[in-house]
């Protein structure tokens, strides 16, 4: 029930926005559009298996991943109902930059990091889909902690 009350809350708030604009009156100087886009789902792991990308990411500071993917072998985005690989965040921002115009607010709802990141990170690190250890889940988190950094400076960077 919460989760369906903050979409609710979530979709007025960007009627209200849309509708009424961000300028609150009947000038229609003061108009102006908001961007929003949701559900990025980003994650650092290929469709398939591709463990030479994933250690290099690891080693690394997130920083650095952006020349990591453009170095990687996967150039297409991902595939349709898939989370976002790196080439399709690059398409998606670009997008974004593209249709902002003069707008001066984007609304982001939420769903940065993709479906299924430890269960990715388990398999890759000690071959099961599970922990195996307090460490297993530090070692996790931490990538998971760098991965949102890594976007989180891609979307600043881009718009």
């Amino acid at each position: 029930m919460l989760r369906i009350s903050r979409f609710a809350f979530l979709f007025l708030l960007v009627n209200v926005l849309l509708i009424g604009g961000c300028g609150g009156g009947s000038n229609t100087s003061n108009d102006s559009s908001v961007v929003v886009f949701s559900d990025l789902h980003f994650t650092p792991f290929s469709p398939t298996a591709d463990p030479v990308l994933f250690q290099k990411l690891v080693a690394a500071d997130a920083s650095e991943w952006a020349g990591i993917f453009q170095a990687s072998s996967i150039k297409s985005p991902a595939p349709w109902r898939a989370d976002t690989n790196y080439p399709s965040l690059v398409l998606a921002l670009a997008s974004i930059k593209q249709n902002l115009g003069s707008s001066s607010v984007i609304i982001y709802t939420g769903d940065l990091l993709g479906h299924g990141i430890p269960q990715y990170f388990y398999t890759y690190t000690n071959g099961t889909q599970a922990a195996k250890s307090p460490a297993d889940v530090a070692a996790m988190k931490a990538f998971a902690v760098k991965t949102l950094t890594f976007v989180m400076a891609q979307i600043r960077s881009s718009v």
